[in-house]
């Protein structure tokens, strides 16, 4: 399989909310960030510790695209662990605490593999998450109009993204879902949320 570019959806959950989504390009090589104030630098290909035996895009690279400290894009920071063979992700926008920690959804299933050994495709989903370290973590799918009218009710649903079931007592706006993974939300004010 070449090391060509491919088109994926990027997700960053922060600690108390969306950080960037976006669809984005990834096209595995050698990546840099930093680690505090120094320069780190590595391979986000999956040749990482022998995956693949050609460079392919991955994880990495599509957040090493994304995350980049532009404009209003969320900056990524990392130290690359010699024993994984990979990047370990301290900050995306938010930095982790010791009872946190960075965790990678591909097409909302959690990942076995370190994010530069996990292979992305055309169409994927790519979600990078700032969860508690000793918790489940389940991915949210939510699904509602792409825009709405000031003071104008609008339906959202909210699903587990790796079952598909509607998820309850979820808060999204405010409001609090049903059984049915339904909350109506009224926004006030105009903009981008």
């Amino acid at each position: 399989m070449p090391n060509s570019a491919v088109t994926v959806h990027v997700r960053i959950e922060g600690r108390e909310r969306t950080l960037f989504e976006d669809t984005s390009s990834a096209n595995g090589g050698y990546v840099t960030t930093t680690h505090g104030t120094t320069p780190v630098s590595g391979p986000a290909d999956g040749t990482n510790a022998n995956e693949y035996p050609f460079p392919v895009p991955t994880a990495t690279s599509a957040l090493a695209y994304v995350a980049t400290g532009a404009g209003a894009r969320p900056k990524w920071g990392a130290a690359y662990s010699r024993a994984l063979d990979d990047f370990v992700i301290s900050t995306i926008g938010d930095t982790a605490s010791a009872d946190e920690g960075w965790r990678l959804f591909v097409n909302f299933k959690p990942t076995e593999k370190t994010g530069s050994r996990t292979l992305v495709k055309t169409g994927d989903s790519v979600l990078w998450a700032l969860v508690p370290a000793a918790a489940a973590s389940v991915p949210l799918r939510l699904h509602g109009p792409r825009t709405a009218t000031v003071n104008v009710a609008f339906t959202v649903t909210v699903l587990n993204g790796s079952t598909g079931a509607a998820v309850n007592e979820a808060i999204v706006g405010g409001q609090t879902t049903n059984a049915n993974g339904q909350a109506t939300i009224t926004v006030r004010t105009a903009g981008t949320r």
